[in-house]
């Protein structure tokens, strides 16, 4: 800790000084008498300043929260020496706020008092406003010693980690992939199999199980009939994350918060399914996770999504540049993205030429951007829209739906438009 002096002091050195100068000069003793205490409790002051020793450690309750949920954060000091007053002010980042102080009894709000070797916790009740991960745990101390003549302060780094996790909305309906994998699952399969969902009716050939029989169709027949059904299996979804760019407004909200929330909302939806969701993030670096199934999945994905950010630079050839089998074969591959970067729609194109299943859900940029306050902005704005509203169709053309996302509408209403989309395409190949 660095050591300081109060203004008291100051004003403990005025009197001394003027009363020492006073009497010494004008010969009079009573001034002198009239400094001494002024003196006696500087001398005291001086003796008993605050030790620079401070221990300090921080603890949270629980490592990793939801948005809107409240953590305790434990702030404890220890003092070698004898502290008066001992002020603690946690450092905390903007999105998280604090809601309530929990001081020892009779100390007041985050002011402790301390005797050499004492030991004080004050429990800071911290409220998470936006997903993220944050350090946690620093501080500004200021201590004071005997009389407040001295004081010394220090702010202890940061020592622990928060992990805020987005919390997704329900989703009742999810994107189907055109393919599915051989494992038990909720997704029904095109391929006739096992199954509960009907699939059609074909004449018995030898070999058939007799559970298969229609009994009832076959007693009006002069041959035996089975019923064909639609198996349930389990898919693979890749959700694409674009972080090659952002639009941000001034507030602080920008298109990649909402791109991740959408993912971990669709990423849950799947895995409680039993479909199999891994992760790809292009930007300035690439980002993966296998995709995998369960709650350990569901939570290796959320530590991912919490690591996104836009970085400068960018990938040359990025598909080039994905290790074997983060890219199934069979996937469907949900992108989320702003499409800012041309990059990204040419490689949404490659996905598509190497027959991929892929689907975009654009993260509207728009509304995070200011309107044109003149005439050029505004031409600028139109030739702006044509462009994007040119890459939407090229990549419709290629067999990619993309719908828009508006930040003040449900998640469920682009991925419905996708679903109809989709639905249409496969009538129009059959």
């Amino acid at each position: 800790m660095t050591r300081s002096a109060t203004p008291r002091l100051a004003g403990y050195l005025a009197v001394a000084l003027l009363g020492m100068l006073g009497g010494i000069a004008g010969g009079r003793p009573e001034l002198v008498a009239v400094a001494a205490p002024a003196v006696a409790l500087l001398v005291a002051g001086l003796a008993g300043a605050p030790d620079v020793e401070v221990d300090w450690d921080a603890g949270l309750d629980r490592p990793a929260v939801l948005e809107g949920e409240t953590v305790e954060l434990t702030l404890t000091v220890r003092a070698s020496g004898r502290v008066r007053r001992l002020d603690i002010a946690a450092a905390l980042p903007a999105p998280l706020v604090a809601v309530g102080v929990q001081a020892p009894a009779g100390a007041g709000n985050a002011v402790v008092r301390l005797a050499a070797g004492q030991t004080a916790a004050v429990g800071v009740r911290l409220r998470c406003d936006r997903w993220g991960a944050y350090r946690l745990g620093g501080a500004r101390l200021h201590a004071e010693g005997p009389l407040a003549v001295t004081a010394a302060d220090a702010s202890p780094p940061s020592s622990v980690t928060l992990k805020v996790f987005p919390r997704p909305p329900a989703l009742r309906r999810l994107l189907e992939p055109a393919e599915t994998r051989l494992h038990a699952g909720d997704v029904v399969s095109r391929q006739a199999g096992e199954g509960v969902e009907f699939s059609g009716l074909r004449p018995y050939v030898p070999g058939d199980d007799r559970r298969w029989v229609n009994w009832r169709l076959s007693a009006r027949s002069p041959e035996l009939w089975v019923t064909t059904r639609h198996p349930e299996r389990s898919s693979d979804v890749v959700l694409l994350l674009d972080t090659f760019a952002e639009a941000r407004d001034a507030g602080g909200a920008a298109t990649l918060d909402l791109a991740v929330r959408a993912a971990a909302a669709i990423a849950d939806a799947h895995l409680s399914r039993r479909d199999r969701v891994g992760l790809l993030a292009f930007g300035g670096t690439l980002q993966w996770l296998q995709a995998g199934m369960g709650d350990r999945q569901r939570y290796r994905l959320l530590d991912s999504l919490l690591g996104a950010g836009v970085r400068g630079g960018g990938l040359g050839a990025p598909l080039d540049a994905v290790p074997p089998g983060v890219l199934p074969p069979q996937a469907l591959v949900v992108a989320l993205t702003p499409l800012l970067d041309e990059r990204m729609s040419a490689l949404l194109a490659d996905l598509r030429a190497r027959r991929f299943d892929v689907a975009v859900v654009e993260v509207e940029p728009e509304p995070f951007l200011p309107p044109p306050a003149t005439a050029t902005a505004q031409l600028a704005r139109r030739v702006w829209r044509l462009q994007r509203a040119e890459s939407r169709r090229l990549l419709a053309a290629a067999g990619v739906p993309v719908v828009g996302w508006h930040r003040d509408r449900p998640l469920a209403g682009p991925l419905a438009e996708v679903i109809a989309f989709r639905r249409r395409a496969l009538a129009v190949r059959r």
